[in-house]
């Protein structure tokens, strides 16, 4: 889509329509934001996002809940303790849980990083940096933009440590757990190279791409123990996996997986479920599309739907679906437009930061955009 600056905050309502929340051309809690950050949509539909504001010679960030139902927007309280708040210079990207917490990681003026959970009020802080996480091990810095969170209260980030750099975390039951750590053994033998943010869901599980010096993979647990999904070289529909996308995978509560990838030189999408390995886009399936020039960000939700980005030969970038059988949770039909303005009959009303479109499980979506210049909007579901 075209960009003009990611300067409004849209959400779509309950009735699928779209509405602003925020905008740097508008008041927000006490002043007019420099800039927001990227949003996440609550299992009820509320919308979670960061905003910038200048306070004399500083830059810091506040936390806001917006109700794109009511247009209520309202400020989130971050106290430690009575009078002692965090003062966040980084976009908190704050996700929600299904028991209405709110978990966010920042970076604060003492340059402290850390992992932050909002219970009923009460802020708690879940993970810092200068953790010991055993065996030596000593958090140095977190992967700002790699936080997933799973019902349960588990959260997962990429994480770097003062010696041996990149690894996965998983925060759950009162702990913090090493999955995997760059220049270690992986399950089959091969030594992690690169790190892809992790998902989790709802049963603690957990999955994630990698680098290897065997080539790429994606990786899930079973029984807390990893072993490989996917790996490049494997058969698919007319020929090798060549490529693996290294950005979050999709994976919904029953463990399947969806990953963004190319089927010999050809954009793909693959789904991994339990009993099988599926290409759901890409040449020799029933949902080959030649327009199709690039697939990412898949995101799998438990009705077995997928959400995708993809760009096109005409240089736009959308948001695409495929929704699954009727009365199955295995996804069919043609890959459907959600956001695009390559399929609009009429000028699009405001651009689309396709990579900060975010959803929950009922498609209430989210995104960041730039101001209303014309005449259109989302197109009717």
């Amino acid at each position: 889509m075209r960009s003009s600056g990611a300067e409004v905050l849209y959400a779509t309502n309950r009735d699928g329509q779209e509405v602003k929340l925020a905008g740097t051309d508008a008041p927000l809690g006490d002043g007019s934001p420099l800039d927001l950050g990227r949003p996440s949509v609550g299992p009820d539909g509320t919308v979670l996002f960061g905003a910038a504001f200048r306070s004399g010679n500083q830059v810091r960030w506040q936390v806001f809940a917006a109700s794109p139902d009511t247009h209520a927007v309202s400020r989130l309280p971050l106290f430690i303790s009575p009078g002692e708040a965090p003062q966040l210079v980084t976009d908190p990207t704050p996700l929600a849980q299904a028991d209405g917490s709110v978990v966010f990681a920042a970076e604060e003026n003492s340059h402290r990083e850390a992992v932050y959970r909002l219970k009923g009020g009460n802020l708690t802080c879940l993970l810092q940096t200068g953790s010991n996480l055993g065996q030596g091990r000593i958090l140095r810095n977190l992967g700002f933009g790699t936080l997933g969170v799973g019902d349960g209260g588990a959260v997962a980030l990429i994480g770097y440590l003062t010696a041996s750099g990149k690894v996965e975390l998983l925060v759950s039951n009162g702990g913090t757990r090493v999955l995997a750590a760059v220049g270690e053994k992986a399950p089959d033998g091969v030594r992690y190279r690169d790190l892809g943010p992790p998902s989790v869901s709802a049963s603690h599980g957990f999955a994630f791409a990698a680098l290897t010096d065997g080539g790429a993979r994606v990786y899930e647990s079973e029984e807390e123990k990893l072993r490989v999904a996917l790996r490049a070289g494997s058969s698919c529909g007319e020929g090798k996996i060549s490529y693996i996308s290294q950005d979050r995978v999709g994976l919904n509560s029953d463990g399947s997986i969806t990953v963004a990838g190319t089927c010999s030189g050809s954009p793909a999408l693959f789904l991994i479920s339990i009993s099988r390995r599926t290409m759901l886009v890409g040449a020799g399936t029933e949902r080959a599309d030649s327009e199709f020039v690039d697939l990412a960000m898949p995101r799998l939700f438990n009705d077995g739907s997928i959400m995708f980005s993809a760009s096109t030969r005409t240089g736009g970038d959308g948001l695409y679906s495929i929704r699954p059988e009727s009365g199955t949770a295995n996804p069919s039909g043609p890959a459907l437009p959600l956001l695009s303005a390559s399929t609009s009959p009429v000028e699009p009303l405001h651009s689309i930061l396709v990579v900060s479109v975010a959803s929950n499980e009922q498609g209430r979506l989210a995104y960041l955009g730039g101001p209303v210049v014309s005449f259109a909007s989302v197109p009717p579901q």
